[in-house]
């Protein structure tokens, strides 16, 4: 079995081949290498597998780097002391051999790409893994092998370690084993955020981080919002049907709320944004990342909100992070598959956000482009209006396809004369967002849209539509912008005089169906 073994690998594992959860940062690498334990790992909910301990300080832990795993009630297993039949399945999740390994009874499977060992002993038909050093020994061996029983003395009896049970993620244990010794690890702390404040994105903002296991607080402008979110788990004002993680806390004191976070993240209207921070400021950290969920323009100064943020707050760019992409916030409280992009200049800040608010139904992605990102979450906003009211009209699938498409064109030219990556705008926080916002029926500015298309008056679609709708505030701010940089906006323009009163609603399909043929571009 030693020949198994390369040079400079770990001492063989524990002899009990007990397992634990782990958050694999740099220092826990180093410490998987001196005790040589076999680690098990959960991620989301869902089991990836037990690995040896050679996978778990290289590929896992760099895959993984940062990632909570989740605590459970560690079982110490019977250890098999009886031969072993090794046979090879095709690369796979460790769920996938251990099912082969069940329908085919006296056997064990290896998943070549996992480097993932799993056993079922010939004698008690156990299936369990094997311990690093026996997987180590074993990958050499061909298919069909019948292998020896493990020869560590220790392995032939039942491990007596009792049940390890942790109340939530953690870092390695002081005792991983009674069998043996290991120096204390410290364990790092979760993650705290401050979420400003309890809308209906930022609740949803809230529930994600929660999820991901980052220590939450809300921030409530009402005592009676704060009070249901701690007494009853749930928000009255905007989802009074969902249940919120128990550990997710409100207060209405800013001061509070801010104390010791690692992110403020930001979800209030782009047009209040400076007046609030002017008040929060005092209290955000010298670390405090902050992070922008507003899909807006600035009207007075043109300003995105990052650029608010720095400027109100002092805070550098590469503390200022955005969070973007098609997040409609009821289906990501029912726990439907969403996706965002994670913006920021510090590449390393987003990865650690992304890292922060994954879960197994919100999968951010990163990118440093902060223009792109911002100024696709804010345009799509008045190209979704656009769309609502060709709905509301009775238009047709067509005349919608063909304003996102254009919307899309105009979009992309601002951002790219901004600054951004052509790329940008063709994923998540451009198009994406642009298809969700434009297609849904929870869209807020969609809404607002159809309203308008249906006969109503800017002020009637405002209050049938009662929140916030970032599309009308900043389709003139984002006009603005297209003439400073000489870019040419259609859509936009027609949206911002229809808002304006300076055209009416035939006027609007009128004025964009006429403009002169040109290449599509």
């Amino acid at each position: 079995m030693a020949a198994g073994l390369r040079e400079g690998l770990p001492a063989p594992c524990c002899p009990c081949g007990c397992a634990w959860y782990f958050r694999p940062t740099a220092s826990i690498r180093e410490e998987l290498r001196t005790t040589g334990h076999a680690v098990r790992l959960e991620t989301a909910g869902a089991e990836v597998g037990v690995v040896s301990v050679e996978r778990a300080v290289t590929d896992w832990s760099a895959r993984y780097f940062g990632q909570w795993w989740k605590a459970v009630e560690v079982e110490p297993q019977s250890v098999c002391a009886g031969p072993l039949v090794l046979a090879e399945i095709d690369p796979g999740a460790y769920g996938e051999a251990a099912l082969a390994v069940t329908q085919a009874p006296h056997t064990s499977a290896v998943c070549a790409k996992a480097q993932l060992l799993v056993t079922r002993c010939e004698e008690s038909g156990v299936v369990r893994a094997v311990s690093p050093d026996q997987a180590l020994a074993y990958r050499s061996e061909p298919a069909g092998a019948i292998l020896p029983p493990p020869r560590h003395p220790a392995m032939s009896r039942p491990c007596p370690a009792r049940p390890i049970r942790w109340p939530g993620p953690v870092g390695i244990p002081t005792m991983a084993c009674p069998q043996r010794k290991d120096p204390p690890v410290s364990r790092p702390r979760p993650v705290r955020a401050a979420v400003f404040s309890a809308g209906s994105w930022g609740t949803a903002a809230a529930k994600i981080l929660a999820d991901a296991g980052s220590d939450v607080i809300v921030h409530a402008r009402r005592s009676e919002v704060a009070d249901g979110i701690n007494t009853r788990h749930r928000n009255p004002d905007y989802f009074p049907d969902v249940d919120l993680p128990a550990s997710l806390t409100a207060t209405t004191d800013p001061a509070a709320a801010l104390e010791g976070a690692d992110y403020l993240v930001l979800s209030v209207p782009a047009q209040t944004l400076r007046a609030n921070l002017a008040v929060w400021a005092p209290h955000i950290g010298p670390d405090t990342v902050i992070v922008s969920l507003m899909k807006g323009i600035e009207t007075d100064t043109g300003l995105r909100a990052s650029q608010v943020v720095a400027q109100v707050t002092g805070v550098p760019a590469d503390r200022i992070a955005v969070l973007s992409g098609p997040n409609l916030a009821r289906e990501i409280m029912a726990g439907r598959p969403a996706a965002a992009t994670v913006a920021c200049p510090d590449e390393d800040v987003a990865r650690r956000f992304q890292q922060a608010c994954r879960t197994s139904y919100f999968r951010p992605y990163t990118s440093t482009d902060v223009i792109g990102c911002e100024l696709g979450g804010a345009v799509k906003n008045v190209i979704a209006l656009a769309v609502g009211i060709a709905a509301g009209m009775g238009l047709g699938d067509n005349a919608a396809a063909v304003l996102i498409t254009r919307g899309l064109a105009e979009t992309t030219r601002l951002a790219v004369r901004m600054g951004a990556r052509p790329a940008t705008p063709a994923g998540l926080s451009g198009m994406g967002d642009l298809v969700a916002t434009c297609s849904s029926p929870l869209s807020r500015n969609r809404t607002f849209g159809a309203h308008l298309g249906q006969g109503m008056t800017v002020a009637e679609a405002t209050a049938a539509t009662r929140q916030t709708t970032e599309g009308v505030k900043s389709a003139t701010a984002i006009l603005d912008l297209a003439r400073v940089h000489g870019v040419e906006m259609p859509i936009t323009e027609v949206m911002a005089a229809l808002l304006q009163g300076k055209i009416a609603l035939d006027e609007a399909a009128a004025a964009l169906m006429q403009r002169p043929p040109r290449p599509e571009r």
